[in-house]
């Protein structure tokens, strides 16, 4: 039971930590376009070279020296270097890698056990793992269960690692992109239906495994389609980036925001966060504030709320269809109600 609640401990952690690195990917990306250094090409033509976070795990003293010299000294990463699974993942939780390199042997043998609970709190990092030259087959089970590259012990004292480190986060560059671009709204930067199904349906699940709270906010844009009708498709546009903004400002950057329909966002409220009725609250200051100096409609959204302490077993869509019939009720209830 403590292992399988340290495991879901881990998975949440994950989960936080790329919910706040894809909110913050664009900025990301533009800084350290801005700030690494660059090399020269043939020919005179200049290309920024890329400056990574690299981690090194390992319980061998030899091979801690040897992976951080090989990893460093081409100047690409950084290399941070601890001892045991568990500094590793406390320090995954605090701050991205772009490469890891999991040593999975030890006195005991070979171990790919713990590559899992790498996986699942380094989301978006590159495995590259190490292992015992004498077993060839750990290299293809390592692989299966989710690494990027697989380099044996024996070539630790050779530029195997680096390669394999490049190889690994170039690939896994690529396949983060691909999940961004599926997984985003792009009109408003936000998660997509598909990006809320994935992040929200494993936040739901890691959740009942901690038994910690998850609350689910459904918010509607009220008369989105009489300021497309009167003020132009463009403006609605804006109006839909401008709710997104406000939303991003009163959540924390680990909950997890989409938009989920036309003019239907979604908020789910994780562990630690402020009480639905805080969240409404920031919210309706924040839309009072814009509608005192802006012209081109009022703004104001409808808000559903559901819990999913609420339920025995609950499905992500069903927490999404209880918050949406509150909504509904809600709505009937105002002064202004048709």
């Amino acid at each position: 039971m403590e292992r399988s609640r340290t495991a879901a401990h881990n998975r949440l952690s994950g989960l936080r930590g790329t919910v706040a690195r894809r909110r913050n990917s664009f900025a990301s990306r533009g800084e350290r376009a801005a700030t690494s250094p660059s090399t020269t090409r043939p020919h005179g033509v200049s290309v920024p070279m890329s400056i990574g976070r690299a981690l090194a795990i390992s319980d061998d003293p030899v091979d801690r020296l040897l992976l951080d010299e090989r990893l460093s000294t081409s100047g690409e990463f950084e290399v941070e270097i601890v001892e045991d699974l568990a500094a590793g993942l406390a320090a995954v939780r605090q701050r991205h890698f772009d490469a890891i390199a999991l040593d999975v042997s030890s006195a005991a043998g070979p171990n790919t056990a713990t590559l899992g609970d790498l996986l699942d709190t380094a989301q978006e990092s590159a495995i590259v793992v190490i292992g015992d030259s004498g077993d060839p087959v750990i290299g293809l089970k390592a692989v299966d269960a989710g690494a990027h590259e697989y380099v044996p012990r024996v070539q630790l004292g050779t530029d195997a690692v680096l390669k394999a480190a490049r190889r690994a986060v170039a690939r896994n560059g690529r396949r983060v992109e691909l999940d961004r671009l599926a997984n985003t709204d792009p009109l408003t930067g936000l998660l997509n239906r598909r990006g809320f199904d994935e992040l929200g349906g494993r936040a739901l699940e890691a959740a009942e495994r901690l038994g910690s709270p998850f609350t689910l906010l459904l918010l509607d844009i009220d008369s989105l389609e009489q300021i497309n009708y009167g003020f132009g498709h463009s403006h609605g546009d804006d109006t839909l980036r401008e709710t997104a903004r406000v939303i991003l400002a009163c959540i924390r950057t680990t909950d997890i925001a989409a938009r989920i329909g036309g003019d239907e966002f979604c908020v789910a409220l994780t562990d630690g966060s402020p009480p639905p009725e805080t969240v409404a609250a920031r919210l309706g200051r924040k839309f009072d504030q814009r509608n005192e100096h802006r012209d081109g409609g009022l703004l104001s959204l409808t808000l559903g709320v559901s819990h999913a302490e609420d339920w025995s077993g609950p499905e992500l869509w069903n927490l999404v269809d209880e918050a949406n019939s509150r909504m509904i009720a809600a709505r009937s209830t105002r002064p202004d109600a048709a």
